[in-house]
């Protein structure tokens, strides 16, 4: 047997040739069609220990698997060495295409499938990530909201000039022109409401509702939303504006929907935390506010007025009070639970456990909701609170106010 070449060059090239002595009793492969498959070159003052790996390596058995193997150490001038990145060629690739299979990159579902916006507006991504392709008109009012505006003010106009009387539409005397007037003023209270909401929570971190119906005050495109962190889905039409409603039609309570569409993870700070849910009040009673406001320019004090559209705006200023004052309660689902949650959380001895405590808390957020109207609709305890909200009217010199005039306008089927 002869011993290779001790250089390990062949002789027919000046450098780092391949080393393709062998055994004379070995005979050499045939090479492949298409040209040989060179075995890996040896490094130049390689030992005599690694020349004879190169020769036996020279001397294995081609095949079609062999020759890919071969064609790997050959250098990639930009081809298609799709194999190449089995061992290292993964990385480069990696590094060519940034954030491909990055940790944050993920399906887009993933990153705000609650929100559904990505595909409206050409907006994406998770909860705290502003769309890229936003703009001022994510924050203009919706048409919807400017046609119930509308809506809302010629039922206004009818009940303040009783039309229906004058043109005999009513049937049995039952008029609906108020009924309008409330719920499309009940409607527009929530909406502003959920907005107060929404627009706090994105100043304060929140940006996957940007453009939403939420800010752009139309309930009727509200839409369940997930909570990437946490997995929680909130928000929607049912919550955000079919219960409202229905508790104003069954019972004459105004007490919006659970404000579960805020992604609180991604609400930097405890005093932001606090103050998204308690803007939802503060719109309220401001609400409230301008509209006790305007029942006494039209209706001054010790009056007593049986004009429909002044009751209407009785009765809305009575539902926003509510909505304020019972959004206080310190229950799942209620403001005042959102308000109390960042202070708990801060004195508690074990955040993580006090963590999973109140996300089971916050799922019965919606149930929490219809037991707190449950318990005010029972007739004892409404018509204690009714009493208790005349006091109140009486104590800051509105006597004029007269919720049950409007109730009875609204809910024109009971009486």
């Amino acid at each position: 047997m002869s011993t290779p070449d001790p250089a390990g060059t062949d002789p027919e090239e000046s450098t780092g040739g391949t080393a393709s002595a062998v055994a004379a009793d070995e005979p050499a492969p045939q090479a492949p069609e298409g040209g040989p498959a060179d075995p890996p070159e040896a490094p130049s003052g390689a030992s005599g220990a690694e020349q004879d790996q190169v020769e036996r390596d020279a001397s294995a058995e081609p095949s079609e698997e062999g020759g890919e193997e071969a064609d790997r150490p050959e250098p990639a001038d930009g081809g298609t060495g799709g194999d190449a990145d089995a061992g290292g060629g993964r990385a480069g690739r990696a590094g060519e295409e940034p954030g491909a299979d990055a940790p944050g990159g993920g399906d887009p579902e993933d990153r705000d499938a609650g929100d559904g916006e990505a595909g409206s507006g050409g907006r994406s991504g998770g909860a705290g990530a502003e769309g890229a392709s936003g703009s001022a008109l994510d924050f203009v009012p919706s048409p919807v909201f400017l046609l119930v505006l509308a809506v809302t003010g010629i039922a206004g106009w009818f009940s303040w000039n009783r039309t229906e009387l004058e043109l005999g539409w009513t049937d049995g005397g039952s008029v609906y022109a108020p009924f309008v007037f409330i719920i499309g003023g009940w409607i527009v209270s929530v909406a502003v409401h959920e907005f107060a909401h929404t627009l706090v929570a994105y100043l304060a971190g929140d940006r996957g509702l940007r453009g939403s119906g939420y800010l752009r005050l139309n309930p009727f495109a509200y839409r369940e939303r997930r909570i990437t962190a946490s997995g929680e889905r909130g928000g929607g039409v049912f919550t955000g504006l079919v219960l409202p409603v229905l508790f104003v039609v069954i019972g004459g309570l105004g007490i919006p929907g659970p404000a579960s569409h805020t992604d609180r993870e991604a609400i930097g700070g405890r005093g932001r935390r606090m103050l998204a849910p308690l803007a939802g009040i503060v719109a309220s009673l401001v609400l409230a506010v301008l509209l006790a406001a305007a029942v006494t320019v039209l209706l001054p004090a010790g009056s007593v007025t049986d004009n429909w559209f002044i009751g209407g705006l009785m009765f809305l200023c009575f539902l926003n009070l509510t909505a304020a004052l019972v959004n206080l309660l310190p229950v799942p689902g209620m403001d005042g639970y959102g308000i109390l949650v960042p202070l708990l959380e801060a004195a508690t001895a074990s955040p993580r456990r006090f963590e999973g405590m109140e996300r089971v808390a916050r799922g019965f957020g919606l149930f929490g909701v219809i037991a707190v109207f449950g318990v005010l609709w029972l007739p004892d305890v409404q018509l204690v609170y009714l009493n208790e909200i005349t006091g109140l009217f009486q104590a800051i010199g509105m006597p004029q106010m007269d919720v049950l005039y409007g109730d009875v306008l609204m809910r024109f089927w009971a009486s």
